[in-house]
């Protein structure tokens, strides 16, 4: 586990307290889903972080759809593009 999880745990725990403390509505229901995804992206960083350390590679970012910067033909700019 990596330094940083007790911080985000900290702070996704307060998230989830203030929201409860809150009318129901959409702030609080945006709060509840912030502290859903600090935990889903701590999660996701660990393992990341696991894999690397135990010497797998994957290249690839995202599995489900790969992507790439592609250059725009019609601006002089860079377009995210499915491969």
């Amino acid at each position: 586990m990596t330094p940083e999880a007790p911080d985000v745990a900290e702070t996704a725990s307060f998230l989830r307290r203030f929201a409860d403390l809150m009318s129901n509505g959409y702030n609080a229901t945006y709060l509840h889903r912030a502290a859903d995804l600090l935990d889903t992206l701590t999660v996701r960083v660990t393992a990341a972080s696991d894999e690397r350390n135990s010497g797998a590679t994957n290249t690839n970012p995202c599995p489900i759809m790969p992507m790439r910067w592609k250059p725009n033909a019609t601006r002089s700019s860079m377009t995210l593009t499915a491969i």
